[in-house]
């Protein structure tokens, strides 16, 4: 049976094989095997209509198989979020790998959930940059009282504007900088337009977030913080607090590492 599934990946699709008709998407969301595709590549989408095919090329990770990559035509409604770096549920046919459903129920209820945590996350966190400062919402959320989504949905549903208070926070300014490629302001609350790039103003938000779990540990444990040492249970206590971050989304994987190997010396 591997060996046929691996013959199946490696043999190139043919024209009569792209792009699934409804009928074989239903039938294969029903009896296919479960999974993720993490969305690698894909074609820009146009504005004005309900939905439409987008290309994309998915990395399809199944579980006993060896993950491999998936190029084809998905129709996608417009209200649909996706994103590079965005996984996707999945469900794959055992005969023919290459043929790959997406479960877009089930993308919409995740992403509800994700969205709902990360708010949570970024919330308790309160305002960046100190007092006074306008409170930080979350990127990938769809609506926020900083510009709202993009009008065509298309890469991340981001808020445009992230207001961002600089006169307190010299350090988060030059972390911001880094990301943005160019110096801001001192000590005045500039806002920042991602309405071009809205990845861009994503990777800003994970800056700020990690920000945000930096200060909050700092804050925790004062003389860890100055010394670089602290007690088992402190370092216990901040990685489990940078671990929920990094469920809720505010931490990407690599940077709860990064960050767990700072505590751990």
């Amino acid at each position: 049976m591997l060996d046929t599934i691996d013959r199946s990946i490696a043999r190139p699709q043919t024209e009569e094989e792209t792009m699934l008709n409804p009928f074989t998407h239903r039938k294969i969301l029903k009896k296919g095997r479960p999974g993720t595709g993490t969305i690698v590549a894909m074609s820009n989408r146009e504005s004005g209509s309900s939905s439409q095919n987008v290309a994309m090329t998915l990395q399809i990770r199944v579980e006993g198989m060896t993950p491999y990559e998936v190029e084809d035509q998905w129709m996608v409604s417009s209200k649909q979020t996706l994103g590079f770096g965005m996984e996707l549920p999945v469900k794959v046919d055992p005969e023919k790998p290459h043929k790959v459903a997406i479960d877009w129920d089930a993308a919409q209820d995740r992403h509800a959930a994700e969205t709902t945590a990360r708010r949570a996350a970024l919330a308790a966190e309160g305002p960046v940059g100190g007092a006074g400062a306008a409170p930080i919402f979350d990127p990938l959320g769809g609506d926020s009282v900083f510009g709202g989504a993009l009008g065509d949905h298309q890469g991340f549903a981001a808020p445009a504007e992230p207001s961002i208070d600089l006169r307190n926070d010299p350090e988060l300014r030059e972390k911001i900088e880094k990301v943005i490629g160019r110096e801001l302001t001192p000590g005045t609350t500039e806002r920042l337009d991602f309405t071009s790039d809205p990845q861009m103003g994503a990777a800003v938000m994970q800056v700020i977030a990690q920000h945000q779990a930096e200060l909050q540990m700092r804050a925790a444990n004062p003389a860890a913080a100055a010394s670089g040492a602290g007690d088992a249970g402190d370092v216990l206590s901040q990685i489990e607090r940078l671990d929920a971050l990094r469920q809720s989304g505010a931490l990407s994987q690599e940077e709860f590492e990064e960050q767990k190997r700072k505590l751990l010396g």
